[in-house]
């Protein structure tokens, strides 16, 4: 979805113009799940955050239109679905570039062809195992499961799915990471010992010659 843009956009995604102060467009071009016709829907909205509502709105019942069956498309498909129509519209363009790189990078070239249905637990573990034989940082690894986990759930939240597969994956390297942030909290703790100590209390017990404690406040 995007304000101002007139050059030709997919369909399904949405545009919002801008008329004047008061004024926006609010369109949408789409394909029907149902009788395969082009719509084109439009409407003049008071407010950006009004058009945008409207775009959101319209997305969301071409969704629920849906007749697809989830369990038999692909991955790749069931995916870019909850990414246009569902995380596009919430996220800032950077970060939804950021997603939509990691999706089409790490996540389509291996299991986009698989079906939905039929995925395993194992697949997506393989494919998060690869990535870190590769050699790739636990950030991308965990940017690439927690994409592939918020799809599924997206799925099983909207009854469009069973189960999340990725509910029995694990994010390789998750403990070595772990155990190496607690390694440097550990080395980061420093101990005073007994003869620093003693200096130190020494030092907030001093008096001025008159008797008179130097550091008043302590009891």
């Amino acid at each position: 979805m995007e304000t101002e843009k007139t050059t030709k956009r997919e369909r399904g995604t949405g545009t919002i113009k801008r008329i004047d102060e008061k004024q926006y467009l609010a369109r949408i071009q789409y394909t029907s799940p149902k009788d395969g016709k082009i719509h084109d829907k439009k409407k003049f909205c008071s407010s950006e955050n009004e058009a945008k509502r409207v775009v959101r709105e319209w997305q969301n019942k071409i969704i629920l239109e849906s007749t697809l069956d989830y369990n038999k498309t692909s991955v790749e498909r069931f995916i870019t679905t909850w990414l246009e129509c569902f995380k596009k519209p919430d996220l800032k363009p950077r970060a939804y570039d950021s997603l939509e790189s990691t999706i089409k990078t790490h996540i389509i070239p291996t299991l986009g062809k698989l079906q939905v249905g039929a995925i395993t637990p194992e697949e997506i573990q393989g494919l998060l195992n690869n990535l870190q034989r590769e050699g790739k940082s636990y950030s991308t690894i965990k940017k690439v499961y927690d994409a592939i986990n918020a799809c599924f759930k997206w799925g099983v939240v909207g009854r469009k799915i069973p189960f999340n597969p990725v509910s029995a994956v694990t994010i390789p390297g998750g403990l070595k990471q772990k155990k190496n942030k607690d390694k440097i909290n550990k080395e980061k703790v420093k101990f005073f010992t007994e003869e620093q100590q003693d200096k130190i209390i020494a030092a907030a017990l001093e008096k001025y010659p008159t008797g008179v404690p130097i550091y008043r406040c302590l009891r």
